[in-house]
Order: C-alpha cells, then structure tokens, then sequence
C-alpha cells in the first residue's frame, strides 16, 4: 500500500491534541469495519443501537484495535490504517491536499484520483477544527423487467463540520439534485425520493429533490467514563437494536429533528429524544401539520455479556411540546395516560449479546399502546406488539459476514385512532418499512475481499396481509394492514388472525460489488431484483434492474 503519512504514531499523538467532538455519519464505512471488531471480541459494545459516534470516539476505538493488531487479518489492518489516516484530523503535509487551501491548483486537482485526504478547505488547532468538503452523487438504475427503462439520480452539495474547543461540535450538510428518466422507476432505484417535498410536489420542470442536516452539539467527560451530551439539530441516526432495520427508529425515513440528551457512566447509558416530524403530504398546505415524538431509552451495559434496554417513544399532536414529555426522569406510559390518553405510546425492549466468540445475537420486543390489557389473548385487536430476532456471524472463514434477521408485527401495530398520531413519518413507519401484520426473513453475506472491495449479496422474503377495498376504494374488511386505517370499534372485528386480509408475497434480492477505487471516491455496482405474489390470485410483478453509484466527497 502506497504511503503518503508521515509515522502513524506521530499521527495518534497529533490527533490526541484536536477538538473532535463532531460527529461521524452512520452511513460511514467505519462503522461496519467497527462492527467486525466488536463481534470479533477486539473491542468492547459500539452501543450500535445509538449508532452516531463522534471523530474522537471513533479514535478511541481504533485505539484499542491497534493494540491487538496479531489479532487481525491482512485486510482488518489494511483497514486498520485506512480509517486510522482518514480520522487522524490532520488538515496540511504531504499525505492531504486542500483544494482551495493549496498553493497549486493544479495539484490539487490532480489529488483527487490520489489516495490522499481530501478536502475543499481544512483548518485545526488546539481550538478549532474545520473540515469543508464538497460532496456528489450519481444513481443510475437501468431497468430490465418487465420492460427496458431507466432513472438516474445525481446530486451535489457540501459539508462543512468540526468543534470548538473540547466540548463543542457542529455540522452544516446542504445537497440539491435532479431526478430525470422515469419518474416511477425513480423511487424505486432510491426510495428516499417518496419523502422528499421537492421530488413528491413536483411543480418543477425537471423533477428536483433537496437534503439539508446540521446540528450543534455539546459533550463534556467530567470524569474518567463518564460522557454527558446534548444536541440540537438534525441528522440521520438510529434508535433501538436491528441489523437490517428495527421495530423503534430505524433511520429508513426523513430524519426528524430532534433534542438529544445522553449520559453514560459505567454500566449505565441512558439516552433521551424531543423531535419533531410530519405528516402525509397533503396538496393543500395548509393541511400540513407538524407530529412530536418523546424518546427515551434506559440501557445497562454489562462488559463481556449483554447490553439490555427499555425504552419507550411517544407520539402526540395538536398541540405544542408537552412539558410532561420533557422531564427525563418518568415514565412516558403512565404520563400520556395523565394526559387523558390522546397520545400514540409505544413501549420497546432490546437485547444485544456480547459473550459468544465471532457470534452475536440481538432480540426486540415492541409494544404498542395497550401493554397491560388482554396481553394472554394473542388474537385481539389491541395487541399489538412486534417482535425481532436477529444473528451476526463473523465466520472462521477470514473477512466473511453472514447475518440473518427475523422480524414479525401483528396486526394494527404502528396505527392509531387519531391519524395524526400514527407512528409514521411522511406515509413511512419510523420503525421497520414492512409495517403491520407482516413478517419478514432478511439475511446478507458480506466479504471483504481486500482494503478496497466488498462483495455483498442480501436477500428478503417478506408476507403481508393487506387490508381489502372494493372497486370503489372503500374498506370490506380491515386486515390492520395499512398504517392509516385503525381499528374501528363497532365496525371492525375484536379479532384479527396474522396474515389476514389480502396476502402478498415479497421476495427482493441484490447481489454487487463496492470498490473505494481511491480515497473517498466509492463506486458501487449491484443486480437488483424485487418480486411480488398476490397468494390469492398467484398474480405476480417483478422488476429486474442493474444499480450503479457513484460517491464522491472531497
């Protein structure tokens, strides 16, 4: 591998002296590098359940890494050095070039195809650090069933984050972009488009979309293991345990935004969200409306044997930030209850294992709404409860990953009397994208064929009951299948069997390659396959298509 840094030691002792408070995007790679090494036993919880970890975490971790390097494999310490470099925070030398920071223009440009740090512009002292960054991306997706069409997606934008002193982190993240081909065909090739307010009013000649995330943030280690933060912004995160996507807050939808605050001390970890969403697009804008969600999760961590959590989500409208939702220190059940029971309350269990060599295992629980009434009678209405069982097998054979998930959700789960409280942003569930009464096997084999390549093949086969409506769209009979249509008393039966309704049959397969062709340029390159059954009828509808993007940050 060619170097371009100067010793990495030298570079550790200079990272140690940068602010690095801000956070990392979950959707970095390190992230999946530092899954292996927890499950491999190298370092301890990456409480993935919060995933987002700030520049200084991370350092931390491959800190530890770096010790038991007779513990990797030749490409983990590939990777080992890659990420190293890549959040060493060094702004100037021979191993980074700023493209407007440089003396010769030329150069810089010419570093883009180098495997240097990149950056538009990158200042860091003691004090303050700054990374700016201009960031693109081209989706092509060219369809092959049932017909020969295509869509292709690109965008560009910029990123600009860092900290301030020690304590103080911030980001700004700005991308606007075009959609062009067919439009239809677009959502499926990226489904981030169907709640987007650009692309879905689409009043523009080209269809367009835009992205926006940014946030301050506070964080503060009083002591040894003890970390307070608070945040303030928006960004994409997680919330709940799930390799694929889970039952809680699964990051598959607009990002809210929100107010964290996080403790940690020992054992103990106890996170808590303010946010706020919106509701269905509505072309009448002035029946928009804006839906609040109160989170908190209390986990205990116990080194070498498990992380184990209960949390509870709220979601209300129709009214202001309730201050009963912003005491950290109750219980969100029994306070909507004293708020007379307009609320959409939710409470969920997780479970991560962390005592058994290259295997890790993960269970949920989640309970909508009635949690104490009729628990015994599985075949009622108002239970509705989901549940999540998921492995993580780092094999003996070297760089290889197999995960498998199964998630299962009863009827009615996610929906609510009053449609402004479903538990959904935009038309999605901020939990798991089947919805209610659903199941789904999910597995995925990834291997890391060398510091640049991943090849990776995912497959899912899901059932759903789906509620039934005439000719005339008008429900016959509700399966509680669809977020937005509740149980109705008096009119919709007290018991609904799993996988009622109208069942359809979900088999959806990728099978590609991702190559880090040079530092920071991502080229991703995939057969796509998605088909679905009417059990019914045995109607079916495929579609076949070659995925192709491209990613670029400098």
């Amino acid at each position: 591998m060619k170097k371009f840094f100067l010793p990495l030691i030298f570079l550790f002792s200079l990272a140690s002296v940068f602010p690095q408070v801000e956070n990392v995007s979950i959707d970095n790679s390190v992230y999946s590098f530092l899954k292996r090494m927890k499950v491999k036993g190298v370092i301890e919880s990456i409480h993935d359940d919060v995933p987002n970890m700030s520049r200084r975490e991370i350092n931390e971790f491959l800190d530890t890494i770096r010790t038991k390097q007779h513990l990797l494999t030749n490409t983990e310490k590939e990777r080992l050095q890659w990420y190293t470099e890549k959040f060493s925070g060094i702004t100037a030398g021979s191993g980074v070039t700023n493209l407007f920071g440089g003396s010769d223009i030329l150069q810089n440009i010419e570093d883009i195809a180098s495997d240097k740090i990149k950056y538009l512009y990158a200042y860091n002292d003691s004090v303050l650090s700054m990374y700016a960054e201009g960031i693109g991306s081209l989706q092509y997706g060219h369809r092959l069933k049932p017909d020969v069409n295509n869509a292709a997606i690109y965008d560009i934008g910029f990123r600009v984050q860092g900290s301030i002193t020690e304590n103080f982190g911030y980001m700004l993240h700005v991308v606007k972009g075009l959609a062009t081909g067919n439009q239809d065909f677009a959502t499926v090739v990226d489904p981030r488009l169907l709640y987007n307010f650009k692309f879905v009013e689409n009043i523009e000649s080209t269809p367009s979309y835009d992205y926006t995330e940014g946030y301050l943030k506070w964080s503060a280690r009083p002591k040894n293991g003890m970390e307070f933060l608070f945040e303030v912004g928006r960004e994409k995160t997680r919330f709940a345990q799930g390799y694929n996507a889970n039952l809680v807050w699964s990051g598959e939808h607009a990002s809210p935004d929100f107010i964290k605050f996080q403790f940690k001390y020992g054992p103990v970890r106890y996170t808590s969200y303010q946010a706020s969403t919106v509701g269905r697009f509505q072309q009448i804008r002035d029946d928009n409306y804006t839906k609040y969600l109160a989170a908190n999760k209390f986990q205990l961590h116990l080194p070498n044997l498990f992380d184990l959590s209960i949390g509870e989500v709220i979601v209300y409208s129709d009214r202001g930030v309730d201050l009963a939702y912003l005491n950290p220190l109750i219980f969100y059940k029994f306070a909507e209850m004293s708020l007379q029971d307009r609320d959409n309350g939710t409470v969920f269990f997780d479970f991560q294992s962390d005592f058994i060599p290259n295997l890790e295992i993960q269970a949920s629980f989640f309970l909508d709404e009635n949690i104490l009434s009729n628990m015994a009678d599985l075949e009622r209405f108002s239970n509705k409860t989901a549940y999540q069982i998921g492995a993580y097998w780092y094999t003996p054979i070297n760089d290889l990953v197999l995960i498998a998930e199964y998630t299962r959700i009863r009827p009615y789960v996610y929906t609510h009397t009053n449609p402004k409280n479903t538990y959904t942003t935009w038309d999605n569930p901020l939990g798991h994208s089947i919805g209610p009464n659903a199941d789904q096997i999910w597995l995925k084999a990834e291997y890391a064929l060398n510091r640049k390549t991943n090849l990776f093949a995912t497959y899912s086969f899901t059932r759903k009951g789906q509620n039934i409506h005439d000719e005339d769209g008008n429900l016959i009979f509700n399966a509680g299948g669809n977020l937005f249509e509740p149980h109705i008393g008096n009119v919709d039966p007290e018991h609904v069997s799993f996988l009622s309704g109208d069942v359809y049959h979900y088999t959806n397969f990728e099978a590609g390659v991702s190559i880090e062709a040079v530092r920071d340029l991502t080229f991703i390159l995939s057969l796509k396959h998605n088909l679905s059954k009417q059990v019914a009828t045995g109607a079916t509808e495929g579609v076949t298509w070659v995925n192709f993007r491209f990613l670029v940050e400098y």
